[in-house]
């Protein structure tokens, strides 16, 4: 492993990515990877139909070895990773949120919402709580 500037707390690092993002986010906890915490924005919301991805990330959720946050907007092209992988999610620790609707679209709901900067008013306290909290020492915001 290469070594990290000094400026990189190795202890305090997460994970987190949106769509195909998210659903890497969830297979690296299954791993840990050293991280810490795990957020993934609408993991598969895209591709909930393919039951065999789906019920990879119940697998990778349930066997997370660090606390995983789910989260999305409503009107996401698909909830259901949130309803199914948050249930997972709660029973180890983690946490999950389907906030109000994002935009005028499913393509805002799912990028836009964890990407934009009006996104990220929405979901910032919630992810930077479950942050600190996954931390013996909190992140300042």
């Amino acid at each position: 492993m290469a070594s990290c500037p000094k400026e990189v707390d190795t202890n305090r690092i997460v994970v987190s990515g949106c769509s195909f993002g998210g659903i890497q986010t969830l297979l690296a906890a299954e791993k840990g990877l050293g991280a810490q915490a795990f957020i993934a924005f609408a993991p598969g919301a895209k591709s909930w139909g393919n039951g065999v991805l789906r019920e990879r990330l119940e697998n990778a959720v349930r066997n997370a070895k660090g606390p995983v946050f789910v989260l999305q907007a409503n009107n996401d092209f698909s909830v259901e990773p949130t309803n199914v992988l948050g249930k997972i999610a709660k029973t180890n620790g983690g946490q999950a949120e389907i906030y109000p609707a994002f935009g005028n679209n499913s393509q805002d709901g799912h990028w836009g919402f964890a990407t934009t900067n009006s996104g990220i008013e929405v979901w910032q306290k919630d992810v930077l709580d479950f942050i600190n909290s996954a931390f013996v020492k909190p992140l300042r915001p």
